[in-house]
This record gives structure tokens, C-alpha cells and sequence, in this order.
């Protein structure tokens, strides 16, 4: 995927020339992560390993 700015919007489409998607809003795409994210349940050990490498990639950003 790429992305294309239009306007106020980030825009996102596939790059194969023969896809039949069209191209999707950012915030869209963002919404709908966000959304996927909330249903992970993690118990304690994994939630802290995720947190500290989520400080890391932070920290490296």
C-alpha cells in the first residue's frame, strides 16, 4: 500500500495496477486497527513484554 496526500486527507490504495480496491482514508484504516487491537486480551506477562518493547520502539522512533 501507499499512501497519497489529497487535501486535508492521507489516502491509501494499493500500488498493483490491477487491484480492484479503491483507495481508503486514513482515519478509516486507523479506526479499524484500533478496533482489531481492542479485542487482543493479554494476560499480565504478556502486557508488561509489551510494554516495554513498545517503550523501546519509542524510544528508537
Amino acid at each position: 500500500m501507499i499512501a497519497e496526500a489529497r487535501k486535508e486527507h492521507t489516502y491509501y490504495r494499493c500500488q498493483t495496477k490491477d487491484c480492484p480496491t479503491k483507495s481508503i482514508r486514513e482515519e478509516i484504516i486507523c479506526e479499524l486497527v484500533k478496533e482489531t487491537l481492542q479485542q487482543i486480551k493479554f494476560n499480565p506477562a504478556e502486557g508488561e513484554i509489551l510494554n516495554e518493547l513498545l517503550e523501546q520502539a519509542q524510544d528508537n522512533w
